[in-house]
């Protein structure tokens, strides 16, 4: 565990320099050992996602917008279909429905061995998750006529 933990801190500061380089705010990260998978805070155009680290699965990286959309009478037909256009529309962002069915979030799924993360390459995912978000807002607006 100790070596897979020192393997996500580097690349987890890697991902840090790379995007404070590029004037984000970036969190450290929390590497609280009962909380897993493991976290670090971001701001980006205006939101707050997250890099999640996954101590069983080190290679693996997930970008979440969490809670972007509140469903106000749980899900509904018109949410559905907005969800189906989204994912079918997005390249590599995936818009979901969380655990309680009560708000909308987007995610970015990557592997990275440590070697292939570069600032263009983060940047990339963090517009997808963005445009994942984006396009899921403007599909409920068309659905509701707004």
């Amino acid at each position: 565990m100790e070596d897979t933990k020192s393997t996500l801190e580097a690349r987890a500061t890697r991902y840090r320099q790379l995007l404070q380089d590029e004037g984000y705010a970036v969190m450290a990260p929390d590497w609280k050992e009962e909380t897993l998978p493991w976290m670090m805070r971001l701001r980006y155009e205006g939101v707050t996602m997250f890099f999640l680290f996954d101590a069983e699965d080190p290679s693996f990286v997930r970008l979440i917008l969490p809670n972007f959309f509140e469903t106000e009478h749980g899900p509904t037909e018109q949410v559905f279909t907005a969800l189906e256009r989204t994912n079918n529309s997005c390249k590599g962002a995936k818009i979901y429905l969380n655990a309680d069915a009560e708000n909308v979030m987007s995610s970015v799924e990557l592997l990275d061995d440590g070697t292939a993360a570069s600032a263009v390459m983060l940047l990339r995912y963090l517009a997808m998750l963005l445009n994942g978000a984006k396009h899921f807002a403007r599909e409920m607006q068309a659905a509701s006529g707004a």
